[in-house]
């Protein structure tokens, strides 16, 4: 994926066009990385939910909660994966192919395949034996329509899911509000968030007699958008920064900078959080990479502990709307806005929310009398000097959208390139083989999380567009 859009770039520099099908190649490489980290996600646990079963009483009510969590999540998974395989074969009779003859379905078959993989493995991780037992008899009840559906396409159909207003006569209710009793429960208790906006949008599909497959179908139509990729690149790029001691040059060079001003820790921690956070487009990953850095820092300068807590915890979410930060383009991607006017859209009411935060940071400082050393000169540009490759990153991608050179994927995967290549071989901070796959390992699962959540929401916005629904 970096390769491709990376390569794209430099010959349509060079001759005037691209690599043929390079574009789309890496629309549906994307897919494969939504579901192969949608898989690691739900192996280790990682994907959204309310964190409900850890507050509950250890013991009986903890197991019957993630027994039930457990249930619900192998069901939906399996319904998913018979939709999807119902949405393979249809599109295997069209003649769609990618550059090069490739047929398109080829790329779909992991959608299936990351389905049932996470019903298995909802079933395997089931608290109990008897749980264990419940949710694989629930996958067995799934497996006949699927087995039935495969058989369709040579003409022995000897088994069909009869659609919601035929099976109910009418009468929806009957499993309507049930299944969203049930959904909504599993919801409180701390099952996954995308089961349960894909149980709601196959229950609501199923009970308006529409075919299931319109969910999976809204997935694939969003991961294979043409500005989706840049998400997986960038995600890469933050997470292999991260991983190489970015923040620790990043602290170095802002604390020599601002360290002499009043409230100049603070200063410093609101800019180097916001600007960490275009690179990683996760407030989460900036507090875990720098809160154990700034945080004791503040605290032995005199700051509140509360105040310290609260400036790392909101710093962190200040660089969202800055460039190449992610929130943004999946905003653009899911709505449909260019990603360039939401950039210069959200510029100056960012650089306002920094500014504040940094003011507050001086008054605190002010007010809690904490120290101001002298400013070095020496030290200040060494500790630049020593960060820059680690501020060229966002340099390096704005200025390669702003000229025209590359796409925003492609600029992503310039991004990515140049981080890798930045912390491999420069700082040499990140090993190749003993770093390099545990850190791509976790920034796929980040990306896999987002993709699958992303893409059964718009499965349900599909219904409440079909339905009319405000």
């Amino acid at each position: 994926m970096v390769l491709l859009p990376t390569l794209e770039a430099a010959v349509r520099r060079v001759t005037g066009s691209g690599v043929p099908g390079a574009a789309v190649y890496t629309q549906h490489l994307t897919l494969w990385v939504g579901f192969l980290g949608a898989m690691l996600a739900t192996s280790t646990g990682h994907h959204l939910a309310l964190s409900t079963v850890d507050f509950l009483r250890v013991g009986w009510p903890r197991e019957l909660a993630r027994a039930f969590n457990g249930a619900v999540t192998t069901l939906v998974c399996a319904l998913l994966a018979y939709a999807s395989f119902d949405m393979v074969l249809l599109d295997k009779g069209r003649v769609d192919t990618l550059a090069g003859g490739v047929p398109e379905w080829w790329f779909e078959v992991v959608m299936p395949l990351g389905f049932a993989v996470m019903s298995i493995r909802g079933a395997m991780k089931a608290p109990s034996r008897g749980a264990k037992a419940v949710c694989w008899i629930l996958i067995a009840a799934v497996l006949p329509f699927v087995v039935s559906r495969a058989l369709a396409v040579r003409g022995e159909d000897f088994l069909t899911m009869p659609d919601g207003p035929t099976l109910l006569r009418g009468h929806t209710a009957a499993l309507g509000w049930p299944g969203s009793l049930v959904l909504f429960a599993a919801f409180l208790l701390g099952a996954p968030v995308f089961v349960v906006m894909a149980g709601y949008a196959l229950l609501l599909f199923y009970l308006a007699g529409t075919p299931v497959a319109s969910v999976p179908a809204e997935t694939f139509r969003l991961v294979v958008s043409p500005t989706l990729p840049a998400i997986p690149l960038l995600t890469v790029a933050g997470y292999v920064l991260a991983e190489g001691g970015a923040s620790r040059r990043l602290v170095r060079a802002a604390q020599g900078w601002f360290g002499w001003m009043p409230g100049g820790l603070a200063v410093m921690a609101t800019f180097v959080c916001a600007l960490f956070t275009t690179f990683t487009g996760a407030s989460g990953v900036t507090i875990l990479a720098l809160g154990g850095i700034i945080l004791p820092a503040l605290v032995s300068e005199k700051y509140p502990e509360g105040f310290s807590l609260g400036l790392v915890t909101a710093a962190g979410s200040l660089g969202l709307l800055f460039p190449p930060s992610l929130p943004v383009i999946l905003y653009g991607v899911v709505a449909g806005v260019p990603i360039d006017h939401l950039y210069i859209g959200g510029l100056f009411p960012g650089l306002l929310m920094v500014a504040l935060v940094a003011a507050y940071g001086v008054w605190m400082g002010i007010r809690n009398r904490t120290p101001r050393p002298r400013f070095e000169r020496r030290e200040a540009l060494g500790a630049l000097w020593h960060a820059k490759w680690d501020l060229g990153l966002p340099i390096l991608i704005i200025v390669s959208v702003a000229s025209g050179f590359a796409t925003i994927v492609e600029s992503a995967a310039l991004g990515a390139a140049y981080a890798i290549v930045a912390e491999l071989v420069l700082h040499r901070d990140v090993h190749l083989t003993r770093d390099l796959p545990r850190v791509l390992v976790h920034a796929s699962t980040l990306v896999g999380s987002v993709v699958i959540l992303l893409g059964v929401a718009l499965g349900m916005t599909s219904y409440l567009v079909d339905a009319e629904i405000p």
